[in-house]
């Protein structure tokens, strides 16, 4: 028996909800645009685009960058499928944009690299 096995559902969508309203529409409604949640089936978290998100070019970004960040700590969601194919280099690639790493330090030269 798994942890999620014990976690009640009401305590998933609870935590779904929260991450949409706290960390995903903010970002969302800005450009007045949006999500819905049309499934969790097997760990997998289906959401649907509304407003100005439905065919948005930005799509890919809004995903590697908002929404699975958002649901990658809840405990049940495995992957977030939103209707827009990323391969794992492309997914780090737009992450690398919005979180780029600090850059680091030439011990000898101190000089930023």
């Amino acid at each position: 028996m798994s942890a999620h096995d014990l976690r009640p559902e009401a305590g998933l969508a609870a935590d779904i909800a929260d991450a949409l309203a706290e960390r995903v529409m903010p970002v969302l409604r800005s450009h007045g645009g949006g999500v819905w949640v049309s499934s969790l089936e097997d760990g997998v978290l289906e959401v649907q685009w509304q407003g100005a998100c439905v065919g948005c070019p930005l799509r890919p970004m809004t995903v590697a960058a908002v929404l699975e960040p958002a649901f990658e700590d809840i405990e049940g969601v495995e992957r977030v499928e939103a209707g827009v194919r990323l391969s794992p280099r492309t997914r780090e690639r737009l992450r690398a944009c919005v979180h780029p790493a600090q850059p680091r330090r030439d011990a000898r030269e101190g000089m930023a690299r």
